[in-house]
């Protein structure tokens, strides 16, 4: 983060505020790995100044194309997705592992990529920022299992409450696209990692021979 320019937060808010513009999903899911962000380098007062002064002007045209849809919330509360609409449309822990799942569900990463994610976390020298990418995919699991599963209400049921933006998401198993893109990059991280170890083994076999 720290070494982070101006430039570089610049065109991390075209994409982000692009992609929050033309559809809502995409806002919401890029909004969870802002925080997330945030968070990881809340000890960089630098960086969180340089990211709070780039991004006024992109959060302020945002909020401005949001503006009829919250004034809409506010004059027609009644207006909403329902919890159990969302119930019908969250993802299952088997959408994650099977190829055959329900339209809107379909959420299949692959054995080999879940595979290499979970040999990464025996690695001892891991990228800077593949904690950042676990987290993503942690919550964004989380989060496609909608409101409640097995009577058990989760995370989702509480964030529908707090927050208004997520009373318009018709489908929480969309979450799920993030986790496949977050796994997708840590299995690379591993996939890469694993190669250098095997190269460094092939080394040290060739020359004790």
């Amino acid at each position: 983060y720290r070494s982070m320019k101006i430039r570089d937060l610049v065109l991390f808010f075209i994409f982000f505020s692009l992609n929050f513009l033309s559809t809502m999903y995409y806002g919401i899911f890029l909004s969870l790995a802002v925080v997330i962000s945030i968070f990881m380098a809340i000890r960089s007062v630098v960086w969180l100044k340089k990211f709070v002064l780039v991004g006024i002007p992109f959060i302020i045209i945002i909020l401005a194309s949001l503006y009829p849809y919250l004034l809409f919330n506010l004059e027609n509360p009644e207006v909403k997705r329902t919890l159990e609409e969302s119930s019908w449309r969250s993802a299952h822990l088997s959408d994650y592992l099977i190829r055959n799942a329900p339209h809107d569900r379909v959420l299949y990463v692959g054995i080999v990529p879940m595979i290499l994610a979970l040999l990464y976390l025996f690695a001892k020298k891991k990228h800077r920022h593949w904690l950042f990418f676990m987290i993503i995919a942690l919550i964004s699991v989380i989060l496609s299992f909608g409101p409640e599963q097995y009577s058990i209400k989760l995370p989702y049921y509480y964030v529908y409450k707090l927050i208004s933006l997520f009373q318009s998401i018709r489908v929480p198993s969309r979450f799920g696209i993030m986790a496949i893109f977050a796994f997708s990059v840590v299995a690379g991280l591993s996939f890469y990692w694993l190669i250098r170890k095997l190269t460094t083994v092939r080394l040290k076999v060739m020359c004790g021979s």
